[in-house]
């Protein structure tokens, strides 16, 4: 692969004029050569990420075990449900933290099904400060994974049941998040 400059696009590799390394803002380390000597560059992390899914062993060991899926590295369980386990993944370039939720398409009946889709294209439709936001779905033979925001808090419920109940104004906080958030979904129709 040639990195090719839209000025020398059509000339020939012998007639393009070289590249000092310190004019370009690449170091040594940022170049290296094919077969032929032709100067290539280095991958980008996304390019290298790509690679792995597809040629290390180890990335595609995790992928059939389901430790991995698309970008993310499954972590531990966060809570499950009737019809799905919600687990901790973290994207292997920027380490970020989100929610994966993981149904098994086998359990699921046709009405279940048609919740899902109805839930799926909901959450698409929503950007919201106060709304859980669904950045991907993954699926697979057998399953589907939707990739959500992480919201490290917890739930409320589970907060009141602990803590007991909340301060007035940890409630009218509350309560005008959840105002603002139903609010925003009415104005989408949902």
């Amino acid at each position: 692969m040639t990195a090719v400059y839209p000025a020398e696009a059509g000339v020939p590799l012998a007639a393009r004029p070289q590249r000092d390394s310190r004019r370009t803002g690449q170091d040594s380390s940022d170049v290296f050569t094919d077969d032929e000597g032709v100067p290539e560059r280095r991958l980008t992390p996304l390019e290298q990420l790509n690679l792995d899914m597809c040629q290390d062993d180890r990335v595609v060991r995790e992928i059939t075990i389901g430790r991995r899926i698309g970008f993310y590295k499954i972590r531990g369980e966060i809570g499950c449900g009737n019809f799905s386990h919600v687990k901790l993944g973290v994207h292997a370039l920027t380490k970020d933290k989100v929610a994966i939720k993981i149904l098994d398409k086998t359990k699921l009946d046709q009405k279940t099904q048609k919740l899902l889709s109805r839930e799926i294209s909901s959450m698409e439709k929503l950007h919201h400060p106060n709304i859980i936001r669904l950045y991907e779905v993954v699926e697979t033979l057998t399953r589907l994974h939707l990739v959500m925001e992480y919201a490290g808090g917890g739930e409320l419920y589970t907060k009141i049941t602990m803590e007991g109940k909340l301060s007035d104004i940890d409630s009218k906080i509350v309560f005008s998040q959840i105002l603002s958030a139903v609010k925003h979904m009415a104005s989408h129709d949902v």
